[in-house]
């Protein structure tokens, strides 16, 4: 289990890259966890804590980028109508 521990401690890691093999192992890992009903130990649940930290700023990530995106294109659209006009 001290594998198991550890992976949940290192693999969210801040300022550290993501890597997408530990992070899939770290998930597998925990579902067989949450699947065995087993309770969850400390580096377990920091781990999940991270994790829904990481989603909610992603989510706002998406949103800030999806808004950009449409003004942005909206730009583009009355840029290329006074090309046409010209």
């Amino acid at each position: 289990m001290l594998i198991t521990s550890n992976i949940f401690d290192t693999s969210l890691i801040i300022n550290s890259s993501l890597d997408a093999i530990i992070l899939q192992s770290a998930n597998i890992i925990l579902n067989e966890i949450i699947d065995t009903k087993i309770s969850l130990k400390t580096p377990q649940r920091n781990y999940i804590q991270q994790l829904i930290k990481i989603i909610k700023y992603l989510r706002i990530l998406v949103f800030i980028l999806e808004r950009e995106n449409k003004e942005l294109k909206i730009i583009i659209q009355i840029r290329r109508g006074y090309k046409k006009d010209r």
